[in-house]
């Protein structure tokens, strides 16, 4: 019996040395926080302790010994991994802070240069608000993927950093909503104040066409008026001419025939006028009929 209680303290002493050297192996300088590592460092602790309900050394004071070397181990073992678990967690905060770094929105920093008076400065930070809306969100899956890894107090800290930033974009993005929609309805107005002018300036150019169509029809109608009253003054003083030329030949007054002749010359230069007259009347009818037919 005195045997098996030997072999069973020393290796109790075995393990506490197990976990002594997994500790030191564990809290190296340069080694980073492994969480699996620490978890069978933990569970050893926890065999070991329930070891010491059950196993019984030679004497009293060599199972103090061993007791008060398990239990400042352990205590080592949390220091040792809260120290690493604080390093990490910082190292990932100061990694999150870096990524968050240029992504909130300076809205007092607007509005003291009047930015966020301005709509189309504003629209300038539209590309930077989506550049960094981008960001946040990687930020964010990026702390979703680390976060077991912080400590309580760096997660509260990082999530009311991205509390504050969420906060500003949702700032920015009302108030460029709301200077978006003054802006339209402004824009609307004036778009329907051009429409109306253009209209406006459209009926009375359509207004002023058809006066001048108007004029030019008009025109032509009395041009066509002074055609018939030429034409037919024309064919009179011709018929007249060739009456006065068959007196001419049937005369026998030589008197009579030389005034006559006189007359001829007269009828003569009166069909030329008439003649030049309808040529200018039908020039003036073809080129406003031309008008008309190449309107638009």
């Amino acid at each position: 019996m005195f045997n098996l209680l030997n072999e069973n303290w020393e290796r109790l002493d075995k393990k506490i040395e197990s976990l002594d050297s997994a500790i030191n192996y564990a809290s190296g300088l340069f080694t980073s926080f492994n969480p699996y590592q620490w978890k069978e460092i933990f569970d050893l602790c926890g065999e070991i302790h329930q070891d010491f309900k059950s196993i019984r050394y030679p004497t009293k004071e060599e199972r103090s010994i061993a007791w008060q070397k398990f239990f400042d181990l352990r205590n080592k073992a949390f220091q040792e991994k809260n120290r690493q678990i604080k390093g990490l967690s910082s190292t990932r905060k100061n990694e999150i802070y870096d990524m968050l770094r240029y992504t909130e929105y300076d809205w007092l920093g607007d509005l003291l240069i009047g930015k966020i008076l301005s709509f189309g400065l504003l629209e300038t930070k539209v590309e930077d608000m989506k550049w960094a809306g981008s960001k946040l969100k990687e930020a964010g899956a990026y702390f979703k993927s680390v976060k077991l890894e912080m400590t309580r107090e760096d997660k509260a800290e990082v999530f009311l950093r991205f509390s504050d930033i969420r906060s500003s974009h949702n700032l920015f993005w009302s108030r460029y909503k709301e200077i978006s929609q003054v802006n339209y309805e402004r824009t609307k107005i004036e778009r329907e104040k051009a429409r109306h002018e253009k209209q406006r300036d459209w009926e009375e150019k359509q207004e002023k066409s058809r006066r001048i169509r108007g004029s030019i029809e008009n025109n032509i109608s009395k041009n066509k008026e002074k055609l018939d009253k030429a034409t037919n003054a024309l064919e009179k003083i011709k018929d007249s001419r060739r009456n006065l030329r068959d007196k001419i030949s049937e005369s026998y007054s030589d008197n009579w025939k030389r005034k006559a002749e006189g007359w001829l010359d007269e009828m003569d230069d009166k069909i030329n006028d008439i003649e030049a007259s309808i040529e200018r009347i039908r020039g003036w009818i073809s080129e406003d009929q031309n008008k008309l037919d190449n309107w638009n």
